[in-house]
This record gives C-alpha cells, structure tokens and sequence, in this order.
C-alpha cells in the first residue's frame, strides 16, 4: 500500500514504514501540516525530556519562522575556517516539541535545527532505544561485549578500517558547522534518554556516547553496504553477516506532469527493508524555524533521514549494484619482512596490535589482534599472504553533510548540488520537484580503475 501527501502541484507516494492499521489514510497535507496533540498522550515535562506540544504548521510551504538558511560552506572548498573554534551546540529540551501522529509518527518541532535533531534522538529512542544500541555500541568497538564472537567480528573490522582515526580527521576538515551541530545535538538526546533510562542500556559502560562514535557507527554501516565486508569475507573465506539475506532491494518511480491526468508531479519511495532490526525504517517529521519541514524516514540511530521530501523536493534511494570496493594482492619482499612492492619502490607495512573485548557466558576475554595498513588501504593476512582492500567511503565521510544539504535544497539543483559531495556512497536516487522536475541518478563512489592494471572480477 502507498501513502500519498497531497502538495500544490506535485504528489509523493510513500510506503507505511510501521503503521500497524490496515487502512492508511494521508497525515500529511497542504504542506505537511500537523494535528494538534491528543489530550494526555504526550510525555511529562522533565530537565531533559522534550516537552510536549502542538507542531507549529509551515502554512504555506515556508518555515513558521522566516529565518536564514544555513550558510552551508563550499561544496569543494577548504574547511571551514571557523572549524576549530566550534562549540556543541547549547540544547534545551523544553524548546523541543514532540507530538505523535495518531500512527505514532512524531512530528518534531525546534527553534533551530540542533534541537530537532536532540529531538529525533530522544523520539527514536522512545520507540527503539534495544535497535539503537547495536549501532551505538558498533561504533564504540564494544559489540562484543554484547554478542561475544559475532560482534566482536564487528570490532575488529571497526579498527582494521581505521574507522575511529578517519572519522576524527573528517570531524573538522569535511563537516560543516551546521552538520556538526546536528550530529552532536543528537548525541545529547540520545545520552539524556540513557541517563534516564538507565535499565534499558544493554551493555554497562556505553554511555555517554560521542557524536563522532555515532559516526563512526554510520560509517561502519555504509562500509557494509558497498560490500567492503564480503571483500574481506572473500580473504578469509568467512561467512559474517550483518544483516539477513534479502534485506536489500527496493522501488521508485517519478511521474512528471505530463504523464499523469491531473497535471501533477508524482514520486513513488517504495522502501524493501525488514519490519524490526537495525536495518528496519524509522518515520519521522521534522521541522525547526531555520527552515527545515522535512518528512522521511531513517535507519533506526542513522541521525538524519535517508530520504523523503520538504515542501519543495523529494527523493527516493533504492539498492544499486556498483562496483565499488578493489582488493589487491601485494608482491611482498622474498626476505624482508612487511615490505612490499608498490609502482616500482619498496614500502613498509603499518603494523598495530590491538586488544578486543569478546562476552564469553559471563565473563569478559581480551582478544590480541594484529592490524596491518598499506599505502592502498586496510590490509588483511592470510596463509601468509597480504592483501589490501580500497574503496572511497574511508576518504569521503561527507553522507551527513550531503543528506543535511539534501534536507534543505529548495528544488532539483541544490539536490543535485548537494548530490555532488558523494559522501553517499551508493544508492540509485529518484527525485521530484514542486516545479515538475524528475530524475535518475545512479549514485556510488566508484573507483578510476586504469585500464592497463588487470583487473579481475
């Protein structure tokens, strides 16, 4: 079934994400305007907890408060010059408003875009806090004091791919203030439901959580989906898995107004993924008085939505198949240990040992691991062989940069502005305009492979 939100001149259909009713009827409509809160339905007032309230309406496709965009930065200049001088920003959650649809959907309301982010966290984590977890605890390298030798898999590809190191070079040199913002005010909903919470925390230590391991998180994900893991499951002949089978795959389609009889534009977000797990879909609207009226939808803990609409533009993501991951054998030295060959000079293997933490019934283990790393990337020993493995997400970490742009674009060319940061790193994209405009864009980090190395596979 698809959900239609009826906007002047143009129509997105959307799939119910986790309505349970089986007839669904439009929440949204004449610019995503919101019901007021049912009499006792919403949360008690506390120091930390959203307050409760009625979401302001746009009214006419604009904010409820004409305030300035973010002034983003250059999409490829340097990084912002005020970087090192930023503050997290100053949340108070009684400034955020959370008011559940008769669905459950929260419509989430803040005087700036950090509090509707804090808000989305806190909301999420009402619903969801057991699935928000695996990704909290993924991205501090502690999944295996939850799930013993299955999560510690997860811990180990974390430091093999250098995740924490990138991430913490990425924080300042490709995030902008605004998307820094965002990200850390998340983290302060999420540690604030924690610390509330206290009993509903799976693993003892966890928390506080940073905005950057929240990343790092994210980042271990999207290296899953462009299939990095089974590049190194390929290596070791192993059989990790982070998802069920037949978790990806999905629809969209886009119908300009000259296809369709009522002389509107139509776009189609027709998502394939599990009802529960960490890959299952969290709907949400947001709506903050820096101009932000966004309705989508997010993997639970993703901290932005991964697609839907405003009053202006919508798009769609659904799985593409790109090659997007390279893995090299290296020609190592006869006799000198670590050093291998690469355009014609020798070079020297990083190596780093490491202590992993793997749940065993009710104890805790240390695990010794060695790490290698190579001029190509995160590299692997097997049967005294090494090998590398390279694929652009460890160098573009700009996926919450681009979708905050994303969220933000007021038609198809600051989408597709936004679009060319990459930080992305797959997804067919399908998108649909308020002035009729519909496209394709077969989106990846792909690699520029020469055509003379040989390449096989």
């Amino acid at each position: 079934m698809l959900v239609f939100l009826l906007l002047p001149g143009w129509v997105l259909a959307q799939q119910p994400l986790h309505h349970e009713a089986s007839t669904v009827q439009p929440h949204l409509q004449q610019h995503l305007a919101v019901e007021s809160p049912t009499p006792g339905a919403a949360s008690q007032a506390d120091a930390q907890r959203p307050a409760a309230g009625t979401t302001p309406s746009p009214g006419t496709g604009e904010s409820a408060t004409q305030a300035p965009l973010h002034a983003f930065p250059p999409l490829w200049g340097q990084p912002d010059p005020q970087a090192m001088a930023w503050r997290a920003p100053q949340i108070d959650p009684q400034a955020v408003q959370i008011h559940r649809d008769a669905w459950g959907v929260p419509h989430i309301h803040g005087p700036t875009d950090a509090h509707v982010a804090y808000g989305l966290a806190w909301a999420n984590a009402e619903d969801a806090f057991g699935v928000m977890q695996e990704t909290v605890l993924t991205g501090k390298g502690m999944m295996g004091r939850l799930k013993g030798k299955e999560g510690i898999i997860r811990d180990y590809l974390l430091q093999a791919f250098d995740i924490p190191t990138r991430v913490q070079q990425a924080w300042y040199t490709q995030l902008s203030a605004p998307t820094r913002n965002w990200l850390d005010a998340y983290a302060q909903g999420l540690n604030a439901y924690a610390e509330l919470h206290p009993d509903e925390v799976l693993v003892r230590g966890s928390f506080p959580v940073r905005p950057q391991e929240l990343l790092q998180g994210q980042v271990f994900v999207l290296s899953y989906m462009v299939y990095a893991m089974k590049e190194v499951e390929k290596i070791f002949d192993g059989d990790y898995h982070l998802a069920p089978d037949g978790a990806s795959g999905s629809n969209a389609y886009a119908l300009a107004p000259s296809r369709t009889a009522d002389g509107k534009t139509y776009l189609a977000i027709n998502p394939h993924q599990p009802l529960e797990g960490p890959f299952s879909f969290y709907e949400c609207h947001l709506i903050s008085d820096e101009g932000l009226n966004f309705h989508g939808a997010m993997y639970h803990n993703g901290m932005l939505p991964g697609f839907g609409s405003n009053a202006d533009v919508g798009w769609a993501m659904t799985y593409n198949k790109l090659d997007l991951v390279d893995s090299y054998v290296l020609d190592m030295h006869p006799s000198k240990r670590l050093q291998y060959r690469l355009d014609g000079e020798w070079k020297t293997l990083e190596q780093t040992r490491i202590w992993l933490t793997m749940k065993v019934g009710p104890i805790n283990l240390r695990v010794p691991r060695n790490l290698y790393w190579s001029e190509l990337g995160p590299t692997f020993r097997k049967d005294g062989r090494f090998y590398a493995v390279r694929f652009g997400m460890l160098y573009n970490m700009r996926a919450p940069e681009q979708i905050l742009r994303m969220m933000h674009a007021d038609g198809k060319d600051e989408l597709l502005q936004a679009m060319r940061l990459l930080g992305v790193p797959r997804f067919n994209m399908v998108y649909a305009d308020r002035n009729g405009n519909i496209g394709y864009v077969n989106n990846g980090q792909v690699p520029q492979r020469p055509d003379n190395k040989g390449w096989k596979g």
